[in-house]
């Protein structure tokens, strides 16, 4: 895959995105692009991953990867970053996106719908699953369509 050098700043709404780190396949074989998220004033506020494509793992572990640190949660900062972000799984062609999170992680499955996303399932991850592990919780799927 070829990474796009237009997307190491992108611009959102209140915030903007900074590349970090670009990578080939390391994390479940997909590559990615890791920003960190930037309040107008510079202020770094969180980290956002997006896995571009989609496979076995990805399934489970979602496209998306992203924290928000504690004082700045509850600004629908993910919200703005996620939004932020989809241009670039748009530019690699990626028809639709999963989200996925712990069903218990309220927060997160708030931040799914208010992107949108359509809840597919809650389900176990299976043991091949390359992040499970004995009695993991199980996990609220959603997709979000392009």
């Amino acid at each position: 895959m070829q990474f796009n050098q237009d997307f190491d700043k992108i611009i959102g709404e209140d915030i903007y995105l900074s590349i970090t780190e670009k990578n080939s396949g390391l994390i479940g074989g997909l590559p990615y692009y890791k920003y960190g998220i930037h309040l107008n004033d510079g202020t770094l506020v969180g980290n956002i991953l997006v896995r571009i494509g989609h496979n076995f793992n990805s399934y489970y572990s979602g496209n998306f990867v992203y924290q928000v640190s504690g004082a700045y949660r509850g600004q629908n900062l993910a919200v703005k970053a996620l939004n932020a972000i989809l241009v670039v799984a748009k530019y690699h062609k990626m028809e639709y996106v999963i989200f996925s999170a712990p069903s218990s992680s309220k927060g997160y499955l708030r931040t799914f719908e208010k992107m949108g996303a359509k809840l597919l399932e809650f389900l176990t991850p299976p043991e091949n699953y390359m992040y499970y592990y004995k009695d993991i919780e199980p996990l609220a799927i959603y997709r979000l369509d392009l």
